[in-house]
């Protein structure tokens, strides 16, 4: 009786993500391509104590860890020239928004971009996924030139100091990229371990209800009434509503109308536009002088400025420094949807 050959030894999948020659490079198929050249700050991240994973590099991705930031509490990092065709960068445009932004080069990912897809040919397709854990947050962003792409590490304490962060991004590659956002997120909850996904959770029963929330409609000033005329209007347009959210502002803690009830009780006046929403621009300046300035000149002069723009720049410097206490004064009893 013949004998069985012995099974042939399997090889490793080759990795999808690596470093070579100071380069971050990648694989898609038989393809190789560069996704970021002179890579100098950037190394496969080591195992950290404290992290649910070991270091992951294989068919999936890797995590890379950033060195190289001067000690600071807040430091922007070069991570090497970014190479690709096409780019869709989900980035903050508030502290509770995120939004999209397209282009060809790295001078075209805004500050606080959070995940950073790369088409960098037809059905190739590489994900930069910056990452939050240990009291560090990193996102990317563009630099003056043109085509160098930059991490930014932001330490969450007041005295914190940091001159690396390990890992600081995932990078992964593949052909579908809705896979690679899956797989990623997936790849960063199993290895921080401070979050779970969509997948293994169990959603709640009245997911496909539909439902009415009142912010749209009264902001802050919701009540009673209205929230009954809402209702019923739509259950009277044939599209009622199985679920409604009653939402008046929810990082503003204080009793306005009690406020403003204690006023009127004292024989104070209250302003005219004491009921006007507050996430109106035009009516919910300052009284103050000097703050209606700083946000008239931070409406004109920043908010739509480039991330590199001198004013920007000075912006920055200027709220890390001499309007630091101003700023948190004026925060802290307003309504961040309209400063």
């Amino acid at each position: 009786r013949a004998r069985r050959a012995p099974p042939e030894p399997v090889s490793p999948a080759p990795p999808s993500v690596w470093l070579e020659g100071g380069s971050v490079r990648c694989r898609v198929g038989p393809t190789e391509y560069t996704l970021l050249e002179s890579a100098s700050s950037v190394s496969l991240a080591d195992d950290v104590p404290g992290l649910a994973g070991p270091p992951q590099l294989g068919t999936d991705g890797a995590f890379l860890a950033l060195s190289g930031a001067a000690g600071r509490r807040d430091h922007v990092l070069p991570i090497g020239k970014l190479r690709c065709r096409r780019l869709l960068a989900l980035a903050r445009t508030k502290r509770w928004w995120m939004g999209p932004s397209f282009g060809s080069a790295a001078a075209d990912v805004p500050a606080e971009t959070q995940m950073l897809l790369l088409e960098l040919e037809e059905g190739a397709y590489a994900l930069v996924l910056p990452l939050v854990h240990g009291g560090v947050r990193a996102t990317v962003r563009g630099m003056r030139d043109r085509h160098v792409l930059a991490a930014q590490l932001a330490a969450g304490g007041r005295t914190d100091r940091l001159d690396s962060m390990s890992p600081g991004l995932y990078v992964t590659a593949g052909r579908d990229p809705y896979a690679l956002v899956r797989g990623a997120v997936a790849a960063a909850s199993e290895r921080l371990g401070t979050f779970g996904v969509r997948e293994g959770k169990a959603p709640n029963a009245d997911l496909d209800h539909f439902g009415w929330c009142t912010w749209d409609a009264f902001y802050q000033h919701v009540d009673a009434e209205g929230v009954r005329t809402g209702v019923r209007s739509l259950a009277a347009l044939g599209t009622p509503a199985k679920k409604v959210i009653i939402d008046d502002g929810w990082q503003s803690v204080h009793d306005e109308l009690a406020e403003e009830a204690a006023a009127v009780a004292a024989g104070l006046a209250v302003p005219d536009d004491a009921g006007a929403p507050l996430n109106d621009p035009a009516k919910g300046e300052s009284a103050n002088p000097v703050l209606s300035l700083v946000a008239h000149g931070y409406r004109r002069f920043v908010h739509h400025a480039p991330a590199d723009a001198a004013t920007v720049r000075t912006w920055a410097l200027l709220s890390r420094s001499l309007l630091r206490k101003p700023l948190g004064a004026f925060f802290a009893p307003s309504t961040p949807f309209n400063k």
